[in-house]
């Protein structure tokens, strides 16, 4: 059984973004839009029901040549209003992948936002607290707050980069919600998430716990764990993870019989396909970084021939 839910991130870190006018045009990732569609995923758990997130992130383009909003289908709201907005429509609109998309979309995946809409169940309000980071004014966090709140949709609060974390940054955004009497309420359901996109730590959480709240399902959440304790587990994981598909490559290609037994990557992949321990090492580092790994593993087994023979 799986439900689904959209969410939508609000970033209080430095919401402008910098981009050649043609491509705010001319991109069907932009599409003349102040926001980005992230695709969608499917979150899965034992022991809750399978969540369809799709993502949009709401942002401000700027002209590269005069820094200036770019006029587009959104810009009459300021970014206040617009990111409380609970319908986003955008017609051929491509997923975002990466800022080299830009102008050469054919040269990448293309999903397109399923019929052109995009209705939003939640939010993220997203902190950056690293060290560089851009501090928002309270008045904004708070005019943010009191516009999201009107849609009567859940929020979930996100403290983001901390693997870079400055305490007196996450210091100031914890008084200034816990502190605020406009803000207070944000914090009843659920604590601020500390997460790192970088190395993967309270993503899910993040999502999965903003899907809970969408569907009315809190009693499935867990508290979360704070970066220091989440990041461990993700490194334990990892390294688990890691291990398990090594072990799974050496049963494949054995280095005691190379080079008489030496499968090209597409014949492992036949021997192994659908093995747990290659699909959560795929979820885990991607595709490309385990055919990198079955290329060192057979380097290595060269190198051990050529010593040996």
């Amino acid at each position: 059984m799986s439900s689904s839910s959209s969410s939508s991130v609000i970033k209080t870190k430095e919401i402008n973004v910098i981009v050649v006018g043609i491509d705010f045009c001319g991109s069907p990732v932009i599409n003349k839009d102040h926001w980005l569609y992230w695709g969608s995923r499917l979150l899965s758990s034992s022991d809750s029901p399978n969540v369809l997130v799709r993502v949009a992130e709401q942002t401000e383009f700027l002209d590269d040549e005069t820094f200036e909003t770019i006029a587009g289908c959104s810009k009459s709201e300021n970014y206040c209003q617009r990111c409380s907005r609970t319908t986003l429509q955008s017609r051929d609109k491509l997923m975002y992948i990466q800022k080299e998309q830009l102008g050469l979309e054919s040269e990448f995946p293309q999903h397109l936002l399923p019929d052109g809409k995009f209705n939003v169940d939640g939010f993220i309000l997203a902190c950056d607290v690293s060290k560089d980071s851009y501090l928002f004014h309270s008045n904004q966090i708070i005019n943010i707050v009191k516009s999201i709140s009107k849609t009567k949709k859940p929020i979930v609060i996100a403290f983001t980069k901390c693997d870079e974390l400055s305490e007196e940054t996450k210091k100031y955004y914890m008084n200034l919600f816990s502190g605020t009497k406009e803000l207070k309420h944000v914090l009843s359901c659920l604590s601020p998430v500390e997460t790192s996109s970088v190395k993967n730590v309270n993503v899910d959480y993040l999502f999965g716990s903003l899907s809970f709240l969408c569907l009315r399902s809190q009693k499935l959440m867990k508290k979360p764990l704070g970066y220091q304790e989440a990041s461990l587990y993700v490194e334990q994981r990892n390294l688990h993870v890691k291990c398990c598909f090594s072990t799974l490559l050496s049963q494949a290609v054995p280095l005691c019989v190379y080079p008489k037994k030496c499968l090209s990557w597409n014949q492992v992949l036949a021997d192994i396909d659908r093995h747990p321990d290659l699909m959560n090492f795929v979820t885990v580092f991607g595709s490309r970084v385990a055919f990198e790994m079955y290329e060192r593993y057979v380097s290595e087994a060269k190198e051990l021939w050529a010593i040996n023979r």
